[in-house]
């Protein structure tokens, strides 16, 4: 789990927070510029990745279908929702997209229809594996592709695409001064009046806010978070769970075995200032890449197993 959070974390990176098209009612963001890690470290990585044997053929399909090559079109990719269910998280694309490919594809979905929001068409159309209706429309001089799970969502993106209505203020994100730029960008706020926070993350109702920035430096992967507790003694009783969580990770022998996830927390270093806590952490890339070969392969057969039963 650690591994796969990360993958999804560093396959995309972005520079800064842009907030176009997300609502007002946002209170968490995941951003990231594709373009930047394809001319970084990771790129020779993520390319070999791509031509796998099990992978390539998924890449092409993709490609041959829609026109798009997630290398060379893709610019950004930014998530967000108001709270944790996931229904009402939006999705957003910026590159190159090829409107009468994607036409097509949505189109041949089960259960397709197109309606107008505006000047805009919104393709719905039902989602085979959750059994319920997806949302997309291309816009900007199809230069922004946005999903969503819900009508009322998409109609909400596209008015603030359309400047009828007011995106969210970058400045709610702001942890002990702005968003610091990084190659991948993560940042929440308000997390006391979420729905949908599952148990296990029962903690964050002790923030008000959080960020986290992660990029490259020299052959490294950095980490920083910061988060922006309730108060001085929320900071001081938060800053104790991380330090115990991170002393018990050094004892275990699981930690020993993963090269990269090890040298995350024996660098990890947690400074608080007032209600201000600031986590810096990195790993070497190539033990990173190596922990996300293991676990793709790791997955593969844990997938293949069932196919292989008489």
């Amino acid at each position: 789990m650690r591994v796969s959070i990360l993958l999804v974390l560093t396959i995309c990176l972005a520079s800064a927070l842009d907030v176009t098209g997300l609502p007002a009612g946002t209170r968490w963001i995941v951003q990231a510029d594709v373009r930047a890690v394809v001319g970084g470290g990771l790129g020779p990585w993520l390319g070999r990745l791509a031509a796998r044997e099990d992978l390539q053929p998924k890449v092409a399909l993709l490609t041959s279908l829609t026109g798009l090559d997630p290398f060379k079109d893709l610019a950004t990719v930014t998530l967000a929702g108001p709270d944790g269910r996931q229904s009402e998280a939006v999705v957003l694309l910026t590159g190159r997209f090829d409107r009468a490919k994607l036409e097509l594809v949505a189109k041949a979905s089960p259960g397709h229809r197109a309606d107008r929001v505006r000047a805009h068409t919104v393709h719905r159309w039902v989602d085979a594996e959750r059994t319920k209706e997806s949302f997309a429309c291309l816009v900007a001089g199809d230069a922004v592709l946005v999903f969503t799970a819900t009508q009322p969502a998409m109609e909400a993106v596209l008015a603030c695409l359309d400047q009828q209505a007011p995106t969210v203020d970058a400045a709610r994100f702001a942890v002990g001064g702005p968003v610091p730029p990084a190659p991948v960008v993560l940042a929440a706020e308000g997390f006391d009046a979420w729905p949908g926070l599952q148990p296990e993350a029962a903690l964050l109702r002790n923030l008000k806010a959080g960020a986290i920035g992660i990029g490259e430096r020299g052959d490294l992967l950095t980490m920083q978070m910061r988060m922006l507790a309730a108060g001085e003694r929320t900071a001081t009783d938060v800053g104790s769970v991380i330090d115990g969580f991170l002393s018990l990770s050094r004892l275990d022998q699981k930690t020993r075995e993963d090269p990269a996830w090890h040298a995350m927390v024996q660098s990890a270093r947690l400074v608080r200032q007032g209600a201000v806590l600031t986590l810096d952490t990195s790993t070497p890339r190539v033990e990173f890449e190596r922990s996300c070969e293991r676990w793709i392969a790791l997955e593969a057969a844990r997938q293949a197993a069932p196919l292989a039963r008489p």
